[in-house]
């Protein structure tokens, strides 16, 4: 049955760090085991993208972004805090969690991050990501973890409010478009790769193209 979730204005925001990691966690994972199949779940990262894009994407000294362009330096980004809703087993408090930010002393360890996704595999729970490619890029080269247990509210949105009907061959022509000049370093560099997660830098340069 559908269940409505609680006002935002009632909803308790918890940063959890060193310093509050003992009171949540054991509750954390109790609910990643078993949060009522389906869990709301974003990050925060940060970059320091190589010198090449800064200059592409005019990126000032302060680092602010004066061009049009923005390209994300997945080799060079750190998750700097993860957030979890548990909705039906928890719908009045929404978690924060501190990875890497400013209070250093306080930061988590990445590899707690890793556990609770691991929990949410493990309890058969749909992770609710909005635009959930650039989530599963981004724990790909940041902590090699590959999130293959999420729903995209992004695509449900398109289809919920688009009309979500074109014809086949203009989508097939964009596709191959984009795809021809790449086939023939594709075929030279990912022959015999099955898994996502152990692409080569060179492998990887070839897919942000495509």
């Amino acid at each position: 049955m559908f269940q409505a979730s609680p006002p935002l204005d009632s909803v308790q925001k918890i940063l959890v760090d060193m310093r509050n990691l003992d009171q949540h966690f054991d509750h954390l994972m109790k609910c990643c085991r078993e949060g009522g199949g389906y869990i709301g779940y974003d990050i925060e990262s940060y970059q320091e993208p190589h010198e090449g894009l800064v200059k592409l994407m005019k990126i000032d000294p302060e680092g602010f972004k004066k061009g049009k362009k923005l390209i994300f330096d997945h080799r060079r980004s750190v998750i700097t805090g993860a957030s979890f809703y548990f909705g039906k087993v928890d719908p009045h408090r929404v978690y924060y969690l501190n990875f890497f930010h400013a209070d250093v002393e306080n930061r988590l360890p990445h590899k707690m991050l890793t556990t609770l996704l691991e929990a949410t595999k493990l309890g058969n729970q749909k992770l609710i990501i909005h635009n959930a490619a650039y989530e599963i890029a981004a724990h790909l080269a940041a902590l090699q973890w590959d999130i293959d247990n999420y729903l995209c509210s992004m695509q449900f949105l398109v289809s919920a409010y688009g009309p979500d009907e074109f014809p086949i061959d203009k989508l097939r022509g964009a596709l191959y478009q984009g795809l021809r000049p790449l086939i023939s370093e594709i075929n030279q560099h990912f022959d015999g790769t099955e898994k996502a997660s152990d692409l080569s830098p060179k492998q990887y340069t070839i897919l942000t193209k495509f």
